[in-house]
């Protein structure tokens, strides 16, 4: 084969890789602008939940005070009527 034919074979393998490399590269940048945009719906939702943790905080705390004192006062009404119980006996 002359020089020339073997230069122009290797120019055309180059062009083909050049093309199939430049279609993945499109491929890739799509892929990456879908994932931008997941990205930016989940951000959004992240917010949301963190928005919610922020207003649930009072509610929990409330909620504990509550639970403290009802721990507290039952356990006042079992002591007060255990010492009630044992005075009366002999």
């Amino acid at each position: 084969m002359p020089p020339d034919t073997l230069n122009q074979e290797a120019l055309q393998n180059a062009h083909i890789q050049i093309a199939v490399l430049e279609t993945k590269v499109e491929a890739q940048g799509r892929e990456i602008g879908e994932l931008k945009a997941m990205i930016a719906t989940l951000g959004v939702k992240l917010d949301a939940v963190a928005n919610t943790l922020t207003e649930a905080r009072g509610g929990w705390k409330l909620m504990m005070l509550l639970g403290g004192g009802a721990a507290t006062f039952g356990s006042v009404i079992t002591w007060v009527a255990t010492h009630l119980s044992t005075k009366g006996a002999p």
